[in-house]
């Protein structure tokens, strides 16, 4: 008993987070709409479609329906969750070759007295010790 209120329950959560994970998606793929290289967040939202698409079948299947459309309930879920795996691997893989591909990746941060930090970047320059021990530069 106890432990078909807990496997419920935790069905239930999947449910949740999936349709979480669903709306994430979508916002993400609706303020990337102008940008061309989106594909990632495409195939994230697809993944997430089929994610929530299998923890409903599991729920369903919680409550007893053995088969849909006369397939195995239990078949169903698994052959989504792998379509799920697939695509957010894919996805990954795709924003990974995105990344690799341009030309200039740019990572910032706010700092609050970027004065300093260009100071202490110009002082630990290692091309300028390079100099002063003549050691060749790397060209450019």
């Amino acid at each position: 008993m106890v432990l078909n209120y807990i496997e419920g329950l935790l069905v239930i959560v999947n449910v949740l987070v999936a349709i979480y994970i669903l709306t994430y998606a979508y916002i993400f793929l609706s303020r990337t709409r102008r940008y061309p290289d989106r594909r990632p967040w495409e195939l994230l939202f697809a993944g997430a479609i089929a994610f929530a698409i299998s923890q409903i079948l599991g729920l369903l299947l919680i409550y007893g329906v053995e088969s849909v459309f006369g397939v195995g309930t239990n078949t169903l879920v698994v052959f989504l969750v792998l379509i799920y795996a697939i695509l957010v691997l894919l996805a990954f893989i795709t924003q990974s070759n995105l990344i690799l591909k341009s030309d200039m990746i740019l990572i910032t941060s706010k700092v609050r007295d970027r004065k300093k930090v260009k100071e202490k970047l110009v002082a630990e320059d290692p091309l300028k010790e390079s100099e002063s021990r003549d050691i060749p530069k790397p060209e450019e």
